[in-house]
């Protein structure tokens, strides 16, 4: 336990360290994709953890997104609306999670599916222009760096380190549930609901904490993206953003701690090398890569490693010496 603690903290200084190593645009790309870690870590919550199905989380990351612009629009400061955004989308999920949650499993994931349609339509609409910009959308400006920044890392770096440190202390607070009380209930209420009913669990609880939870991690990498693109859209937020998320999550890992990041740098960064193969069909490419991957590791790349890393050990642990042989003697 020792050493992966020790794993985790040099992963997490060299990720710090970054910025100094790569270029700009680099890092401008990877802020992206931590924004969308973050967002995946809540849908790994109610999907990988409690077992419910969602396609809403597109929805409301653009909800994030779309509130943070909108508070930053009236002078809000950017470290005040990041939280607030994230509170107010969280209870906007768990007001949508008690009606949701009582559907079966094939009209839950229909029902998020039309929230990821829905959404982007109704940021769209004229008659809320005056606040989210129609169809035009909303601009914004970035945070600047503090001074103690280097000059030549800029703005770029400092939104990076922001996100970066979100994402981290969101992962340790989430590891600290999952290896608790609420971990095991979350669990139970995945495996056999009714068995945790007939154990104390508040089952419709859990689900609806679950959602909320997933809506605010979605709304701080809404929040995220804003801030570090200064432009939002209703067309940056179609349904095909729910559906690839849903998919990162497939191909890192439901249930598992590095899954998000894995499936998030999957979707930033696959398809970009799919476009540079083939300009013709990039994303016939990245189906294939997805097809591949749940056909080899059907629990996500995550679970994969984690079962190459159990044979290893088992390989490479030694053989246990023999004790002594006592031989009995006939009375």
């Amino acid at each position: 336990m020792k050493n992966r603690t020790w794993i985790y903290v040099a992963a997490g200084v060299a990720a710090a360290a970054l910025p100094f190593a790569i270029a700009g645009a680099s890092t401008f790309q990877l802020t992206q994709m931590i924004g969308i870690a973050i967002a995946l870590i809540g849908l790994n919550v109610f999907v990988g953890w409690v077992g419910q199905p969602s396609l809403a989380q597109g929805a409301m990351f653009a909800l994030g997104a779309y509130v943070t612009a909108m508070l930053c629009g009236i002078g809000v400061p950017w470290w005040l609306a990041l939280p607030v955004s994230a509170v107010t989308v969280a209870a906007f999920a768990w007001l949508l999670a008690v009606p949701l949650l009582r559907l079966s499993h094939s009209y839950l994931a229909l029902s998020t599916f039309a929230l990821a349609l829905a959404i982007p339509q109704v940021l769209r609409h004229g008659s809320l222009s005056p606040w989210t910009g129609g169809a035009t959308g909303l601009q914004l400006e970035r945070p600047k760096a503090p001074s103690w920044v280097p000059a030549e890392l800029g703005s770029d770096a400092w939104m990076y380190w922001v996100a970066l440190a979100i994402a981290v202390l969101l992962t340790v607070v989430l590891a600290k549930i999952l290896a608790g009380r609420r971990g095991l209930e979350l669990r139970s209420v995945r495996d056999n609901a009714i068995a945790a009913a007939a154990h104390g669990v508040h089952v419709s609880r859990v689900k609806e904490v679950a959602f909320a939870f997933s809506g605010l991690c979605a709304a701080l990498g809404g929040g995220l993206y804003a801030l570090n693109v200064q432009y939002v859209s209703p067309d940056s937020f179609g349904v095909f953003l729910s559906l690839t998320m849903l998919v990162a999550l497939v191909v890192g890992g439901p249930a598992s701690t590095v899954g998000p990041w894995i499936g998030a740098a999957f979707i930033l960064y696959v398809p970009a090398w799919a476009e540079r193969v083939s300009t013709a069909a990039p994303w016939a490419i990245f189906g294939f890569s997805v097809l591949v991957i749940v056909f080899l590791a059907p629990g996500g790349l995550a679970g994969a490693g984690q079962a190459l890393a159990q044979r290893w050990r088992s390989r490479t642990k030694p053989a246990p010496t023999p004790g002594p042989c006592i031989e009995s003697r006939p009375s």
